[in-house]
């Protein structure tokens, strides 16, 4: 393992890397031609020229606030911290935040900025974190690396704030960006646009920190888990850790707002007995507890009796929920990483949690290749959440099968 007990070189924050688009994301000429035929042809007839432009609109409109929502949540005057629970404690002006977070990895963690630029011209913000050997001796920039890939409300910036993540990392460096349109990284995210984007990371581990293909572990969490996989897909020999993600966009979105519907529908049947509850005489609010005691209407505000009600309401979210599904796949977001699981050559493994809060079991990654994958380990720690840091041990043993 290449070491260094010297003081490493600084990198040049000025000095932004150019990323070129990758062999298999070149278009042949006869696709250019085809391409080009086509957007002229499109600006002749008219509707399609519209019809073209209102699917991208929607595109990158739900990529703005369903797929990559950490843009949005970027320009917000103010954001909470949240506890060790997932529970919002303090406001705090988000510059302020985001500033700080990027001091604090510099200043605890010796980070340097990282500036990249991708192959369709966009600028992405980022950290490499060096670390350590078992030693404690400074780990060579081409050492050991771990590309992390952040989940959907994720900025590299938080890491600055909730430190147990990186601290659980050791004997290995890190490298981490914010999605385009997140923070300090430009314009608006897509799908090729993500996938550019982690390209370009990759691109800029082995060119200009040089680390050999063999010494990269690709690390993605939830969303991140997308790109992590599509990466791992497309280059052997780069190792891939899927930790707490989705088998699909599509499932994810079924399963996640089929929940959300039953609720709205719900919550629009049980509001009656809300209010008579709040607002009611005394001796209209002790009748309706009563009523709905007796007959158990609805729990945490979800219908429960009568129970072809509760059917129907199910049935209904069901439907709805299924459309907005198709709807995401129609409009550019069907991004499916179990398929591209199967594409991996290289060493993988699975990190699940069970009680997922974020999650459903059904659209879980886990779920969807149990069947054939055998390296993944379940995390049972009770007081590990979706988005919180995992146990050393078990990052160390995952870590572990990866590199042996």
């Amino acid at each position: 393992m290449a070491i260094n007990s010297t003081r490493l070189e600084r990198l040049n924050i000025a000095d932004v890397f150019q990323a070129t688009y990758p062999k298999h994301m070149k278009k042949s000429i006869i696709s250019k031609i085809a391409t080009l035929v086509y957007k002229i042809f499109s600006v002749i007839i008219f509707p399609i020229a519209i019809c073209r432009y209102i699917h991208y609109k929607i595109h990158t409109f739900l990529g703005y606030y369903l797929m990559v929502p950490s843009q949005f949540y970027s320009k917000k005057v103010k954001i909470h911290f949240y506890d060790a629970k997932g529970n919002p404690t303090k406001e705090v002006k988000q510059k302020k935040y985001l500033r700080q977070g990027r001091q604090n990895l510099k200043d605890i963690f010796k980070a340097e900025t990282v500036n990249i630029k991708t192959a369709d011209g966009v600028k992405l913000n980022g950290v490499f974190i060096p670390s350590k050997d078992l030693y404690g001796r400074d780990l060579k920039r081409d050492g050991p690396l771990i590309i992390h890939f952040l989940g959907q409300t994720g900025r590299y910036e938080d890491l600055g704030h909730y430190k147990e993540v990186v601290s659980t990392i050791k004997n290995h460096n890190i490298l981490v960006f914010n999605d385009r349109g997140v923070a300090k990284s430009s314009s608006i995210a897509t799908r090729k646009g993500l996938f550019l984007d982690a390209e370009a990371i990759l691109q800029y581990a082995k060119k200009r920190l040089g680390v050999s293909k063999e010494k990269i572990i690709l690390h993605g969490h939830s969303f991140g888990g997308i790109k992590a996989t599509y990466l791992a897909s497309k280059h052997r020999d780069i190792k891939l850790l899927n930790d707490r993600s989705f088998s699909s966009v599509e499932n994810a979105c079924y399963y996640m707002t089929k929940e959300l519907f039953r609720s709205v529908f719900s919550a629009c049947l049980v509001m009656p007995f809300v209010l008579l509850e709040k607002l009611g005489p005394q001796k209209i609010v002790n009748r309706v507890k009563d009523f709905v005691t007796k007959h158990d209407i609805y729990f945490e505000k979800k219908i429960q009796n009568p129970i072809i009600l509760a059917k129907i309401i199910g049935a209904i979210s069901s439907v709805c929920a299924f459309i907005f599904a198709k709807a995401m796949v129609f409009f550019g977001w069907g991004l499916s990483p179990e398929k591209d699981w199967q594409k991996v050559k290289s060493k993988k493994f699975i990190l699940f949690l069970p009680k997922d809060e974020k999650i459903p079991y059904e659209a879980s990654f886990f779920k969807a290749v149990k069947k054939t994958e055998k390296q993944f380990i379940r995390i049972l720690d009770p007081n590990c959440l979706h988005w919180s840091a995992i146990s050393q041990d078990i990052f160390n043993e995952a870590l572990n099968v990866l590199e042996s």
